[in-house]
């Protein structure tokens, strides 16, 4: 931090920001010096906001932009221009969000997209872009599609190498009236580092695909990750793997193993024709050329060639020590490391240039492939299904042990409940034996005593026959049926 006499320099984290007290236009600037002001504005928001509240609670703040979009060489210490309002209904995010014009000094007007070039500094990324640092590739609804948002969020607002990370989320990029499909593939096939959500949800739908199903979306943008990984085309692969829902987490895992309930096992091994046809096409219209090694790919195999990168497991996010927290608060924290994990991951990828298949197998043996003649189509084939086979093994080891953790969690759990309700008896019988001892308090003859059968013993009281029942009488007035 750089404090002067009438500005100040600060950061929050990579964003750094200077704060000056304009006297001239009554003020306070902030002149940002990174390419975003997302993060930067956003804080300042959050925390003038909390300031306010505490001490001058009748008092409001506005953030405005210069009409020009605030790129001047120059500066803006003379600045003599209009503002425009950045929040509110009538604001600058407004109008770009719902796809309005807005009217600048009195009578030019701006569309959507000019507003969007000209602020994109202040704005979040929308529409689509020239090129991306990672495409989200994930099954629309559920957990998937909010942690896909998400990821979003965060890591479209982080700084790589000066430049702010381009994210390709269809919720913002895709745009109406024109083709998805064309526009989906154009973004990926000009993306570094492909994120798919692979969850045990995702793969359901795939359980009963067959050689001729309908498109599924998202299986065929596996398919078409995995031919541009092998044509370099895609520097890495990282996968976001989870399993099934913990309903109701004590900690920061909130997901368990994908391999614990086998989803992987059920996907059928066949290839889905219709969907390589629609690859293959989609891809030649870009210059990529589907080989016949992807091509002859069966579900299964796909899904595991996917999951042969390295990336991240959701279930390895652990709890601190002494974490404790509401079932919500946990789910809340849960997601939030598993969107700090993956953002973490995908910027030391961006930042290390890694080799395009991403492969820990393949980083590992290549020096000494490297020393090595080329290997022939089949021997890469063969070796590949090797890799695959080998981390599956791995893979399934896990599931196992994850599988074996949770029967013994169940386990533990039917005891927690079986010590409860015998706790759940055992003071029903104290009552009952308080309100025995209320309606025939103890004798006090000399040489008698009162004892407590307890509720695996009974007493034949005095002066019935072993052979005849006692009897029997109850109190209406206290609600306790008492057997004497």
């Amino acid at each position: 931090m750089l404090l002067y006499k009438q500005q100040v320099e600060l950061s929050f984290g990579e964003h750094r920001f200077r704060l000056i007290l304009d006297e001239e236009a009554s003020c306070i600037r902030v002149e940002v010096l990174v390419p975003t002001a997302l993060v930067i504005l956003e804080t300042l928001s959050q925390l003038v906001s909390e300031m306010l509240l505490e001490y001058m609670p009748g008092l409001d703040y506005v953030f405005g932009v210069p009409v020009d979009g605030g790129a001047r060489s120059e500066g803006y210490k003379h600045y003599g221009g209009s503002l425009l309002r950045l929040d509110g209904c009538e604001g600058l995010k407004a109008k770009v969000e719902n796809n309005e014009d807005l009217t600048v000094d009195g009578s030019k007007r701006l569309s959507a997209d000019v507003l969007r070039q000209l602020f994109h500094g202040v704005l979040p990324q929308s529409g689509l872009q020239d090129n991306y640092e990672v495409f989200i590739s994930y099954r629309q609804g559920g957990f998937d599609a909010e942690l896909a948002s998400a990821i979003h969020q965060k890591l479209s607002r982080e700084i790589v190498n000066g430049s702010p990370v381009r994210v390709f989320w269809d919720r913002i990029c895709l745009q109406p009236g024109r083709d998805f499909s064309e526009d989906f593939l154009a973004s990926l096939t000009r993306t570094q580092v492909a994120m798919p959500i692979v969850s045990s949800a995702a793969l359901k739908r795939m359980f009963d695909l067959d050689w001729n199903s309908p498109r599924d979306n998202l299986f065929m943008e596996w398919l078409c990750i995995l031919q541009l990984l092998e044509s370099q085309q895609l520097k890495a692969c990282v996968p976001v793997m989870l399993g099934p829902k913990i309903d109701h987490p004590d900690s920061l895992k909130i997901v368990r193993s994908l391999f614990s309930d086998k989803a992987i096992d059920k996907l059928p091994d066949i290839i889905v024709q219709s969907v390589v046809e629609d690859a293959r096409r989609m891809l030649q219209s870009h210059g990529v050329v589907l080989t016949d090694r992807i091509a002859q790919m069966g579900v299964q195999q796909v899904v595991k060639s996917i999951l042969n990168h390295q990336g991240v497991k959701g279930w390895d996010v652990g709890s601190p020590h002494g974490f404790s927290a509401s079932p919500k608060e946990a789910e809340m924290a849960g997601k939030q490391s598993i969107i700090m994990s993956c953002v973490k991951t995908v910027k030391h990828c961006i930042y290390n240039n890694p080799v395009p298949t991403g492969s820990s197998l393949q980083h590992s043996n290549s020096t000494i492939a490297e020393s090595q003649s080329p290997l022939t189509p089949d021997q890469s084939a063969a070796a590949g299904a090797q890799e695959v086979n080998e981390a599956m093994e791995k893979s399934k080891l896990e599931g196992e042990q994850e599988w074996i953790r949770a029967e013994r969690e169940k386990i533990s759990g039917e005891w927690v409940k079986i010590a409860e309700e015998w706790s759940k008896i055992q003071q029903e019988w104290a009552k009952l034996e308080s309100a025995r001892k209320q309606l025939h308090p103890p004798s006090l003859e000399a040489g008698t005593t009162d004892q407590n059968p307890g509720p695996a013993s009974a007493s034949i009281p005095e002066g019935s026959k072993p052979n005849q029942p006692p009897d029997r009488t109850a109190s209406t007035s206290s609600g306790v049926c008492s057997i004497t």
